[in-house]
């Protein structure tokens, strides 16, 4: 989803407010992250085992904001098997503050121009949003 359009199928009359309400919240986060994915630039950092079939390690996608996004970045991390206990992403240049984040259970933090992510899960997906 943070990746490109924001797409909701599926019989939604049916959900608990408890999904509907975590749905709410990735419509909101994705409203916030749009003008990113739509005016910004792309890179991938990636620490993964060569076999697709069994992924193991994770990878991060840093999206710089251009544009009328300028000064903002969006971050999406899925991890698979055996990730890391810390992942270091660099991050373009700037001061970079956390500004929020979806569905994010890991430990992070902007350190000297690194994301730092620890005790990140296996089979994990999150997103942050980050403000220069």
């Amino acid at each position: 989803t943070f990746l490109g359009r924001m797409c909701i199928s599926g019989n939604l009359d049916e959900l608990s407010g408890e999904v509907l309400d975590e749905l709410k919240h990735a419509q909101e986060f994705y409203v916030e992250a749009a003008p990113i994915i739509l005016e910004g630039r792309s890179r991938l950092v990636r620490k993964l085992s060569k076999g697709w079939r069994s992924p193991k390690g994770w990878q991060v996608l840093v999206r710089e904001g251009r544009g009328a996004a300028k000064g903002r970045c969006l971050i999406v991390l899925h991890s698979f098997a055996s990730a890391s206990n810390r992942i270091e992403i660099p991050l373009p240049k700037g001061k970079w503050k956390l500004e929020r984040s979806f569905n994010f259970v890991a430990t992070v933090e902007v350190m000297d121009g690194t994301l730092v992510v620890e005790h990140c899960p296996d089979y994990y997906g999150g997103s942050i949003l980050l403000k220069a």
